[in-house]
C-alpha cells in the first residue's frame, strides 16, 4: 500500500496546483438515464396523489376533478395519509431537480486540454502495461486524446493563434529543443540517478509569448520607419507602407489574442494613419532639402 501511495503522490500534488491535469468522466449517458428514471418516479408519485384526490372527491360525491397542484397544506390539515403522499411527491421533484442541476454543471465542465493530456505521460507508473493506474481503465481513455465524454477541472484559456500553436507543439519543442539544450548545459557535470520529469509549463509558454510580442511589435514599427526614411521615391514608400501594414494586421490577428475583424481593421487603420502622416512629412522634408 505504501508503494502505491508514493507512486501517485507527485501526480496528485501537481493536480492540486494545475487543475487541468484532473481529467474525469462526465458519465453523460448515465446522467441522462438517471434523469429519465427520475422523471418516471416523479410522474408515478404525481399519479399516486391524483388517484388519492380522486378517491376523496368520489367519497364526498363531488364531480370536481382535483390535481396535486390544487392542494395546499392549509387545505389538507388532518389528512396525514394524503399529506404523506404529497410530501413524497415533493421529495421526488427535489431529488430530480438536484440531479438535473448537478448534471448541467457537470456538462459545463471544460473539455480536457491536449497539453495536459500529453503531460500525463511524464508520470512514471501512471500508465504501466497500458492501464491507467488510479482507476484500472485502459490508457486509451486518457491517451493520446481523451474520450469525448471526459472533462477537466480547468482548461487552458483561449489564446492567440501563435501561442496556441506553441502549446499544441510543446511536446515536440521539449523533445527536440529544450532536451538538447539541457544535455548541452549538463556536459561535464555529474549525472543524477533520479529520473527527471521535464516539460514546458503553460505559464512559461505564455510568459515567453508575452516577451516575444513586446519585442516584435516595436521592432516591426521601428524597421518600417527606417525603411521609409531610407527611400526617396514616394511610390516605393507607399508600397513599403502596404507591406508593413499587411505584416502588422497579420501580427495583430496571430499574436493579439482573439481580436474581432473590426478590431483588426481599427488597428490597421491606425497604423496606416500614422504611416501616411510619416510618409507625407518625410516627403516634404526631402523636397525642401
Amino acid at each position: 500500500m505504501g508503494s502505491t501511495k508514493y507512486r501517485y503522490t507527485p501526480f496528485y500534488d501537481d493536480m492540486a496546483q494545475y487543475p487541468g491535469l484532473a481529467i474525469f468522466h462526465r458519465f453523460s449517458g448515465p446522467w441522462a438515464w438517471i434523469l429519465h428514471d427520475g422523471t418516471q418516479e416523479v410522474l408515478e408519485k404525481e399519479k399516486i396523489v391524483n388517484d388519492a384526490l380522486a378517491g376523496i372527491q368520489a367519497a364526498r360525491g363531488s364531480a370536481t376533478i382535483l390535481t396535486v397542484t390544487d392542494c395546499l397544506r392549509i387545505h389538507m390539515e388532518g389528512n396525514s395519509d394524503l399529506n404523506g403522499k404529497i410530501r413524497d411527491y415533493k421529495d421526488s421533484i427535489r431529488n430530480y431537480s438536484r440531479d438535473l442541476y448537478l448534471s448541467y454543471k457537470i456538462s459545463k465542465l471544460p473539455d480536457p486540454a491536449q497539453y495536459y493530456s500529453n503531460y500525463l505521460k511524464q508520470y512514471q507508473g501512471l500508465f504501466d502495461h497500458g492501464i491507467f493506474g488510479p482507476t484500472g481503465e485502459s490508457a486509451e481513455v486518457y491517451q493520446p486524446n481523451p474520450s469525448p465524454d471526459m472533462c477537466a477541472w480547468k482548461t487552458i484559456p483561449d489564446a492567440d493563434i501563435f501561442t496556441s500553436y506553441i502549446v499544441d507543439n510543446s511536446e515536440w519543442i521539449e523533445k527536440h529543443i529544450w532536451s538538447r539544450l539541457r544535455r548541452f548545459s549538463k556536459r561535464g557535470k555529474q549525472p543524477h540517478h533520479t529520473p527527471e520529469r521535464t516539460y514546458v509549463w503553460y505559464d512559461v509558454i505564455v510568459a515567453f509569448m508575452d516577451t516575444v510580442t513586446c519585442i516584435f511589435v516595436p521592432l516591426l514599427l521601428t524597421v518600417s520607419m527606417f525603411a521609409l526614411i531610407s527611400i526617396r521615391s514616394i511610390k516605393i514608400r507607399v508600397a513599403i507602407v502596404g507591406v508593413f501594414g499587411l505584416l502588422f494586421s497579420l501580427s495583430v490577428k496571430v499574436m493579439g489574442g482573439h481580436p474581432s475583424r473590426g478590431e483588426v481593421f481599427a488597428a490597421t487603420a491606425a497604423f496606416y494613419a500614422v504611416a501616411s502622416v510619416f510618409v507625407g512629412t518625410t516627403s516634404a522634408n526631402t523636397a525642401c532639402n
